[in-house]
């Protein structure tokens, strides 16, 4: 009889297979490949030829590392948040993406390098975006900080919120959000009967601005106890009536704090907040701030 103890732990699984029945073992399942199913929504039905030929090589990309890769489109809709709302809804319910693993939301005027589109699919984690800079030559991003700082982790900053136009999202993710928040279903009036649409994006009014659907998105996320990440790395350009690149956003945030470090050596008696304030783009005087507090400070107590 053939004794266990010597064999190693190939030779063992390999005697259980001859010994037992034909189908008593099963054999084991290979770890799933990633299946993107790539969201585009556009009110013209047009995209930008370079935003068309980052996603071509993009496909190529997603081949040769063998993942499978679908798309959908909404088209003629005029509302944002409702259009990103039914891509993400149909990424649930259409057979066609029943197989997909992540949602890849793409705005038809962005345009990036080499394998930053996979690099954004790789990330392990259920939910992260990149930034891309406004369309105008201020050189900002638009971003929402965490109320209790930037932490990064792994190579991706922990936001609030991050802009939607170049976006991962796990299915599992957007799974636990129509499950647990069963108020966001609507019934869309394209939908055909019994087809289920979930408001997962919104845009919302409140005394402090109106919050748009990227925002809204996320809050809605965090509720469902998922964490949004940005890759600080990715290099995208936002293409209006031209094309605006201003770097990654980690090197735009090391551009602020060179600039907080000069206003502060610049206004000493000025505080951090204020100077923090206009370092991010507010109006304010700094030299009159400067002078209003020196003369406070003169002043003799009443």
């Amino acid at each position: 009889m053939t004794n266990l103890t010597t064999l190693s732990a190939e030779e063992i699984n390999r005697f259980v297979a001859e010994q037992m029945p034909p189908g008593f073992i099963e054999k084991p399942k290979e770890p799933q490949k990633k299946a993107i199913c790539l969201c585009i929504l556009t009110y013209n039905a047009t995209i930008m030829t370079r935003t068309m030929t980052c996603l071509l090589q993009a496909l190529t990309q997603c081949a040769e590392k063998g993942w499978g890769f679908t798309y959908i489109l909404r088209e003629a809709d005029s509302m944002v948040a409702r259009g990103r709302s039914l891509l993400a809804s149909q990424f649930l319910v259409n057979p066609n993406a029943a197989n997909c693993s992540d949602l890849v939301f793409v705005d038809t005027d962005l345009e990036w390098k080499a394998n930053e589109f996979v690099r954004l699919c790789e990330h392990d984690v259920d939910i992260v975006g990149g930034a891309y800079p406004y369309k105008d030559d201020s050189g900002d991003f638009p971003l929402r900080w965490p109320a209790d700082g930037l932490m990064e982790k792994n190579g991706l900053w922990e936001v609030q919120a991050v802009t939607p136009g170049f976006l991962r999202i796990s299915r599992r993710c957007l799974e636990k959000i129509a499950k647990d928040q069963p108020w966001l279903e609507f019934k869309d009036r394209f939908n055909p009967e019994g087809q289920r649409s979930w408001m997962f994006f919104d845009n919302l009014q409140r005394p402090s601005g109106v919050y748009d659907e990227g925002y809204i998105f996320a809050e809605h996320a965090h509720q469902a106890g998922f964490k949004v990440y940005l890759d600080p790395d990715l290099n995208l350009t936002h293409i209006g009536l031209r094309a605006y690149n201003h770097g990654t956003i980690r090197q735009w945030l090391e551009r602020k704090a060179e600039t907080f470090d000069r206003l502060e050596s610049e206004f000493p008696n000025v505080p951090p907040l204020v100077l923090m304030r206009k370092t991010m783009g507010e109006k304010i005087d700094l030299a009159e701030e400067a002078k209003k507090r020196a003369k406070d400070v003169s002043s003799p107590a009443a």
